[in-house]
């Protein structure tokens, strides 16, 4: 259950900083505010960390972990995505060259991910379900 929850709560924290890449990289790019700036690079160096993280915790279920292996790739090119829309930023050139198209491949790279995260979730809440079972039924079938 410990091992569980710690899954769990660690693609929690790569989907929040996925999240707040996103997010401050979107608003940096288009209102320039530097303020923008540090939350961006904190949640963007965080997140290859967490991955890691997250492979050494699945390292015995070779199912999930290749799932870590296979979308670590498009983690990776979200991550590069979301710099390069900060680049064009702080060269106020996001809203007339790159916006439509990082824009776009940032929505379309983290439809790719979302959907993984989800599995991963579903997949650790059953099988925490499943490992509880034989517990209830030996502490019921006492007398």
């Amino acid at each position: 259950m410990t091992h569980t929850r710690e899954v769990l709560d660690k693609l929690g924290d790569i989907a929040a900083r996925l999240s707040e890449v996103e997010s401050a990289a979107r608003s940096f790019a288009i209102s320039g505010k530097q303020s923008h700036l540090s939350p961006f690079y904190t949640a963007a160096e965080a997140v290859p960390p967490q991955v890691d993280e997250l492979k050494l915790l699945l390292r015995d279920d070779p199912g999930q972990l290749r799932s870590v292996t296979e979308i670590e790739p498009v983690i990776a090119r979200h991550l590069k995505v979301m710099k390069d829309m900060v680049e064009l930023g702080d060269k106020n050139l996001f809203r007339g060259y790159g916006q439509r198209s990082l824009t776009d491949e940032g929505n379309n790279l983290m439809e790719q991910i979302r959907p993984l995260s989800t599995r991963w979730t579903r997949s650790n809440v059953r099988g925490w379900i499943r490992n509880k079972r034989p517990w209830r039924r030996r502490r019921h079938a006492s007398p």
